[in-house]
C-alpha cells in the first residue's frame, strides 16, 4: 500500500497547524509579557517607565518593541516568533553591534537580551505546552 505524499501532507498540516499556531501564539504572548511594564534600572526623566537593569529584559517605553511581536507561519508547519517591523532599537537591545555611531552601550553589559532571552525560558517552554 502506498500513501500519496500530496495527500499525507495535507493531513499533517490540517492536524498539526492549529495546534503548532497556538504554540508560536503563546510564545508571542511571553515575550509580551516578558517585555511589559517597568523594571529596576535608572529612571530618565522623559521615559514613561524605568528602564531596564543589566541582565533584565527592556522596559516597555515607547511600547514600538512590543506591539511589533507577533506570531507567523512562515513554512509548511512552520512558524516564526519574534518582533516583526521591528523598530531599530530591537537590534540594538539584542546584540552588542560594535561601531554603531552614537551607540552607548559599548560592552555587554549595556545589551537588554529579549528575543533569545525569551526562547531559552522556561515558561516560554511551559507557556507552549498549555496551548498544545
Amino acid at each position: 500500500m502506498s500513501v500519496d505524499p500530496a495527500l499525507l501532507r495535507a493531513v499533517v498540516e490540517r492536524l498539526a497547524t492549529p495546534a503548532l499556531k497556538r504554540a508560536a501564539d503563546a510564545a508571542a504572548e511571553q515575550m509580551r509579557r516578558n517585555l511589559s511594564g517597568s523594571r529596576t534600572g535608572i529612571k530618565h526623566g522623559r521615559l514613561i517607565n524605568t528602564s531596564a537593569a543589566p541582565g533584565e529584559y527592556p522596559a516597555k517605553q515607547t511600547g514600538a518593541l512590543y506591539y511589533s511581536v507577533d506570531s507567523k507561519q512562515i513554512g509548511f508547519c512552520l512558524f516564526g516568533v519574534g518582533s516583526w517591523n521591528a523598530p531599530p532599537e530591537a537590534f540594538k537591545l539584542e546584540f552588542d553591534p560594535p561601531g554603531f555611531p552614537g551607540y552607548p552601550r559599548s560592552n555587554s553589559v549595556g545589551i537588554r537580551k529579549w528575543l533569545s532571552r525569551t526562547r531559552d525560558d522556561p515558561a516560554t517552554a511551559e507557556a507552549m505546552r498549555r496551548a498544545l
